[in-house]
C-alpha cells in the first residue's frame, strides 16, 4: 500500500487563498506547511514527513468564485478520520476539510 494513496483537490476563491498567503507569511511556512499545520490543529490530519512535498496551488478560471485549487496528499489515517466525520455528521469530504481550516481560521 502507498504511504498517501489519497490525492485530493479543493477549490478555494481569492479571498481564502490571500488568507492562506498571509498566514503563511505571518508564520514564516511554506504553502504546504500552513495547510498541514492549520489541518493539524484539529487532528484530521497526521504529522508525517514527505506531506510538504505534496502540496499545489492550481489556478484554473478567472469567472469563477473558486478559481483557484489546492492539490494536495494525505495518507489513509486521515481518510479514516474523514469517514468518520462522514458517518457522524453526514457531510461529504470538501465540507469537513474546509471546515477544520475554517476552525482553524485559515479561511
Amino acid at each position: 500500500m502507498a504511504k498517501f494513496p489519497i490525492e485530493y483537490i479543493m477549490k478555494v476563491s481569492d479571498e481564502e487563498l490571500e488568507k492562506i498567503n498571509q498566514c503563511k507569511i505571518n508564520n514564516n511556512w511554506s504553502l504546504a506547511e500552513t495547510i498541514r499545520n492549520n489541518l493539524l490543529i484539529g487532528g484530521l490530519m497526521e504529522n508525517r514527513d514527505g506531506l510538504l512535498d505534496n502540496l499545489t496551488i492550481l489556478t484554473r478560471s478567472e469567472t469563477r468564485i473558486y478559481n483557484h485549487q489546492v492539490k494536495f496528499k494525505y495518507s489513509i489515517e486521515m481518510e479514516n478520520r474523514i469517514k468518520y466525520f462522514q458517518e457522524k455528521t453526514g457531510a461529504y469530504k470538501t465540507s469537513i476539510i474546509r471546515n477544520f481550516l475554517k476552525n482553524a481560521k485559515l479561511i
